[in-house]
């Protein structure tokens, strides 16, 4: 009978994959409005792009650097009130974290709500720091909502 190295459990895929943790802890620091507890775990050269049209969403972008991150989130910050955020299906494939999000808010300029999933890449590099986030999927809602 073959062997597989599948987790059978939540717990055991945390311990394989310790990338997946970093990632959840991340995930925790934006709910909680803690940036830096996120500007930790990233690189200090990482790259963060963001899906969607920035004539059209003032956070979304290419953004390097910690101080670009840290731009990203004053700009999201002023302009998105957050109901929700929930992430499922973690997965990894060697340096790669691959999540799917669900995104729920308030245009703060024109107050209308909007839904949208997207899929955000994660890419650690060998000290175990994040040097890479992209964003994917369809924004349309979250634009649409800021006019």
């Amino acid at each position: 009978m073959p062997t597989t190295n599948t987790p059978r459990t939540w717990s055991d895929a945390l311990q394989a994959n310790p990338e997946i943790r970093v990632i959840q802890e991340l995930l925790d620091c934006f709910r909680n409005g803690d940036v830096s507890g996120i500007l930790e775990r990233l690189d200090d050269a990482v790259e963060w792009q963001i899906a969607g049209n920035p004539d059209r969403l003032p956070f979304a972008g290419f953004f390097t650097g910690k101080a670009g991150v840290l731009e990203f989130f004053k700009a999201f910050g002023q302009n998105v009130e957050v109901s929700e955020l929930s992430a499922a299906n973690f997965s990894c494939a060697g340096a790669q974290v691959f999540v799917e999000t669900r995104f729920e808010g308030r245009a703060a300029p024109t107050g209308k709500v909007f839904v949208s999933e997207s899929r955000l890449v994660w890419t650690f590099n060998d000290q175990g720091k994040i040097q890479k986030l992209e964003q994917t999927g369809d924004v349309s809602a979250i634009e649409a909502a800021f006019f």
